[in-house]
């Protein structure tokens, strides 16, 4: 019984792994997008009344601070991604 095999260098398969982790510049803008569109629901009397009767504990601060976080989190995808475009960056090289 014959077998066919093909032997495959790890450094040819990890190169093209590489080679497309840029992505496009508009995949990381609506990535963040989802966050920024988001996060101003976190400071509504009725999203922390919720979050409240569901039982999270200091309801008013931990939910405010989850916004807060998400729109931080947010900014700093969308300069990253603005950075990796910029002329003359070294994204996966």
């Amino acid at each position: 019984m014959a077998t066919n095999s093909i032997a495959i260098s790890k450094d040819v398969e990890s190169n093209k792994l590489l080679a497309g982790c840029r992505g496009s510049f508009w995949d990381g803008f609506f990535f963040a997008l989802i966050f920024l569109v988001a996060a101003p629901n976190h400071f509504t009397k009725q999203t922390i009344a919720f979050s409240a009767s569901q039982g999270v504990p200091l309801a008013s601060i931990a939910v405010s601070l989850s916004g807060v976080v998400a729109i931080a989190a947010a900014s700093a995808f969308c300069w990253a991604t603005a950075q990796n475009w910029a002329p003359g960056s070294s994204c996966c090289s």
